[in-house]
């Protein structure tokens, strides 16, 4: 990790909404984070749905929903590229945490698919299970390759506990710049001219 560069010249979403968005998401990535690294130690299927739900939560704070209501699309139009911006992270390095999202999604549909297919089938939605994901088994683990299932999307859970980690850190000390900048609008930030908005943010270890 290390520091990276915040040009708040590009934010356009509000300082005060940000401040709160980047707490909020920082929380649910400090609870996503720790029942990843419980299920890896060989935690239960609850862990893994709160792991599931809390990771995909991130990822709708970064990147909107398709389903997002068109007035507020219209009225925060950069909010998911700002919140990318301040947490220094390219679309690559997130790519885990998207497909959770876009996997808790579409739950319901695939609920819908199954019963249409076969109304009487068991269904072993929030059980972790080594069988492949098909039919009615919507979550399955690998313990020799560490990969877990939701539906269709596959994910490293070191690699997602990685990647939650560095949003934790990262959120965190976003959202103390921002309260700098809620401070100072149009003023200095950080002992910076106002003409200087390219912020380095170095991280909390």
């Amino acid at each position: 990790m290390g520091a990276y560069s915040v040009d708040l010249d590009k934010l356009v979403s509000p300082s005060e909404m940000l401040s709160i968005m980047l707490f909020t998401l920082g929380s649910q990535a400090v609870m996503a984070k720790k029942a990843a690294e419980t299920f890896l130690a060989g935690g239960q299927a609850e862990n893994a749905q709160i792991m599931v739900t809390s990771a995909g939560t991130v990822a709708a704070f970064i990147w909107p929903l398709p389903s997002r209501r068109k007035p507020l699309a219209l009225a925060f139009p950069r909010r998911g590229e700002d919140l990318r911006d301040l947490l220094g992270l390219d679309d690559n390095r997130l790519t885990a945490l998207k497909g959770l999202r876009d996997g808790m999604i579409h739950l319901d549909e695939r609920i819908e698919e199954s019963w249409i297919v076969d109304p009487g089938r068991q269904m072993t939605m929030w059980m972790t299970t080594e069988n492949p994901v098909q039919d009615g088994n919507f979550m399955s683990w690998n313990p020799a390759t560490l990969v877990f299932s939701f539906l269709q999307h596959e994910v490293s859970i070191p690699e997602l506990i990685e990647v939650l980690d560095t949003v934790q850190k990262r959120s965190m000390n976003a959202f103390m710049l921002m309260l700098q900048v809620e401070d100072v609008e149009t003023s200095t930030v950080s002992g910076l001219e106002p003409s200087n908005t390219d912020l380095n943010v170095t991280e909390m270890p």
